[in-house]
């Protein structure tokens, strides 16, 4: 089975010499042109003859330039806990059985991470000889996958070894990508702020190559990542690795946001909540999940592709698989089922906090949102002393308040700031908080009312003040009541 292997998917001499040529050839040229644009604003700055305004226009900027062609050192830190073969010896097995499936060696190592993805690498050696390879696992990639998906994501991310993608040149190749965006943000995004319009105007040179790098070397990245689809799919089965490209697609993002949205406050407050437990709370939300099916749907509907990303749309690599085998109906138990001790490793995840005090989910709202809602309420009490129930609808969609800062912002942080008040006075008036990740409300009897949507719904022309003053006599409100703190 290795000699078919190799025969159909490992690539050829001209196309690995071709790769290699494309690499070198892109980088040499960012390089050359670094090194000119570097070198010539010093020289100017240097026939100046003396310290000028003009001088060192071109000095800071040269200097910047130059400061940015030199080669990064490419420190390896381990993405996440390091996982013990004797420790999780059904997930090694696992990996070695894809590890012979596709002829290649074994990583050495094996770490596990926040990521819903996996991916391989290698480090360390000199020129990519004597470097050790090394895989990273994501844990709540495993908790969504079964683990025939979990075989087609490892066959895949073989694959890339099987294709060479992770050597020396196409390393640097990555990192170049890297180097060219950001040089080109700080020049052109972000420009010097004594140089400002100098260095904005060096950095479209910059800006201009690193379009030109990026689609040459998409192309290269992407041929990629088809080759190690169609190997994961004539080994697991197609209808394995289609299944986790749309689970992988469909979740990346929200473990993110559930990071950030939900994890995050409470490890702030000094609380480590459950992780994974969270996190299928979260999915199982009415409005994430239906949030996550438009998305994908959307996508599929449109195959939408970044020209930036180095991955092919999810339609056309779903569309590349389908006239390949199904394969069998294979193991649907969960991935996760491969770790011994979750819980253990779970816990290992939040390392970089130490001393956090275990918190269950249901004690989350009352520790943790409340606390949050009323810091955000008090700490904007001048923006929010003139608004009532009343002139909430209006105060809403003309975001009229005294918040100082650029409108942007404002546009971004003050309907946050009003659903954050409208909560904290609900709460004074009796209602009860119903948290849960990936949604709460607020409920007295049988009425409930999300102030978020709220808020979002009265910035919509459709929302009227008769609509408003018949929702305040339903829930017994009065309209002169301050949305402001109490002063003390």
């Amino acid at each position: 089975m290795n000699w078919d292997i190799d025969k159909e998917y490992r690539p050829g001499r001209l196309w690995i010499i071709g790769r290699a040529a494309l690499a070198v050839a892109l980088m040499l040229v960012y390089f050359v042109l670094g090194a000119t644009l570097g070198v010539g604003l010093c020289y100017l700055a240097y026939r100046q003859g003396s310290v000028t305004i003009i001088g060192l226009l071109c000095m800071v900027p040269g200097v910047f330039i130059l400061v940015f062609l030199l080669p990064l050192r490419a420190s390896f830190a381990e993405p996440g806990p390091r996982l013990d073969p004797r420790q999780q010896p059904q997930l090694f097995e696992k990996v070695n059985k894809l590890a012979l499936l596709t002829a290649q060696p074994a990583p050495e190592e094996i770490y596990l991470t926040d990521y819903v993805n996996a991916g391989v690498g290698q480090r360390g050696g000199i020129m990519g000889l004597g470097s050790r390879r090394f895989m990273v696992i994501g844990l709540p990639l495993l908790q969504l996958l079964t683990v025939s998906q979990f075989e087609a994501v490892l066959a895949h991310e073989f694959g890339h070894f099987h294709g060479r993608d992770t050597g020396f040149l196409l390393l640097w190749l990555y990192r170049t990508r890297s180097h060219i965006a950001l040089t080109t943000a700080l020049l052109t995004r972000n420009p010097l702020a004594p140089v400002a319009p100098l260095s904005w105007f060096i950095g479209v040179p910059f800006k201009w190559y690193g379009k030109l790098f990026m689609r040459a070397t998409q192309t290269v990245c992407r041929i990629q990542e088809r080759a190690a689809d169609r190997l994961a799919a004539n080994i697991a089965g197609a209808q394995a690795s289609a299944g986790a490209l749309r689970t992988i697609h469909r979740n990346c993002d929200a473990f993110r946001d559930y990071l950030h949205d939900e994890v995050m406050p409470a490890v702030r407050r000094g609380y480590k909540p459950p992780l994974m437990e969270g996190f299928t709370l979260y999915l199982q939300s009415e409005r994430i999940s239906s949030r996550l099916d438009e998305f994908v749907k959307k996508d599929l509907a449109e195959g939408r592709s970044d020209p930036d990303d180095s991955h092919p749309p999810l339609r056309e690599r779903l569309a590349a698989m389908e006239h390949l085998p199904a394969g069998k109906a294979g193991d649907s138990s969960p991935a996760l089922s491969l770790l011994d001790e979750p819980a253990e490793l779970e816990a290992r995840m939040f390392s970089a906090y130490p001393g956090l005090e275990p918190i269950s989910w249901e004690e989350v709202g009352r520790n943790v949102v409340i606390p949050n809602l009323e810091r955000s309420w008090k700490h904007n009490y001048h923006d929010l002393r003139d608004v009532t129930l009343d002139s909430l609808p209006s105060t809403a969609a003309t975001l009229i308040i005294s918040l100082n800062v650029p409108y942007i912002e404002k546009y971004n942080y003050a309907p946050g700031i009003l659903s954050d008040a409208l909560a904290c006075v609900l709460l004074q008036e009796g209602w009860q908080l119903d948290h849960e990740p990936g949604n709460w409300c607020l409920r007295r009897g049988d009425a409930a009312l999300n102030p978020s949507d709220l808020i979002k719904e009265m910035r919509s022309p459709e929302f009227s003040r008769a609509k408003w003053r018949e929702m305040l006599t339903r829930y017994q409100l009065d309209p002169a009541l301050s949305l402001a703190p109490p002063s003390s």
